[in-house]
């Protein structure tokens, strides 16, 4: 699967310059499908729509499998109990709308802050508007490392770091409440951290044993 922007690329051009990209040859008739971004109040009336039929994300993040599983573990856990399901489709809209935000957000920000310069497509996602949400996010988090969290979030605050600092978006400042603790307090949190991450790495095992718990044994 390759997703394209139709306002820098055409299909044609597109078709050719993919064998070159991805090393392997196009195999069949090229299908091209229109993305049309956003979501919508998943349950109305006696009608849920889950997964795609809810949302529309950007496809190359693989969370498609993500929203089919959390909207079903959403209806199991408020699945109504009397003929008037009003109270329990207002809950399960509300805490769909949360976590779908969060995966635009999380997407978003993979081009808000892309550092691909002088690329008409890159200059454009990255001039671009970001959501309200997301624009939040990242003013603090370069304010101060913080990264606030709304309800039915998909993405813990490690998540939202690793993505911020991997985008160069380095705080300005840090959490003041980090004074209230001695420096060898933090000293020793590091050092602990370090030893823990060591004895994990000891006990793993290397690539090639990993690989060979994959093996069959030969048929006899």
């Amino acid at each position: 699967m390759a997703a394209f922007s139709s306002a820098h690329i055409d299909e044609r051009r597109l078709a050719k310059q993919l064998p070159a990209l991805t090393g392997l040859p196009l195999a069949g008739d090229v299908v091209v499908a229109a993305l049309r971004p956003g979501m919508r109040s998943p349950w109305q009336g006696n009608c849920i729509a889950i997964g795609e039929a809810a949302a529309s994300l950007d496809p190359l993040d693989a969370m498609a499998i993500h929203v089919i599983h959390a909207g079903l573990s959403h209806l199991i856990a408020l699945f109504p109990t009397t003929k008037s399901s009003f109270p329990e489709a207002a809950a399960y809209n509300r805490q769909l709308r949360g976590l779908l935000t969060g995966i635009r957000d999380f997407q978003a920000a993979h081009y808000a802050l892309n550092r691909r310069f002088d690329e008409p497509l890159w200059d454009a996602v990255r001039d671009a508007a970001p959501p309200e949400t997301l624009e939040r996010k990242s003013r603090l988090f370069a304010l101060r490392g913080d990264v606030p969290i709304l309800d039915e979030e998909p993405f813990d605050a490690a998540r939202w770091t690793e993505l911020f600092v991997g985008h160069g978006v380095v705080p300005e400042s840090y959490d003041p409440r980090v004074d209230l603790l001695p420096d060898a307090a933090h000293i020793q949190r590091v050092q602990q951290r370090l030893r823990d991450i060591a004895t994990l790495v000891e006990a793993m095992p290397t690539v090639t044993q990993f690989l060979r718990g994959f093996q069959t044994e030969p048929a006899q």
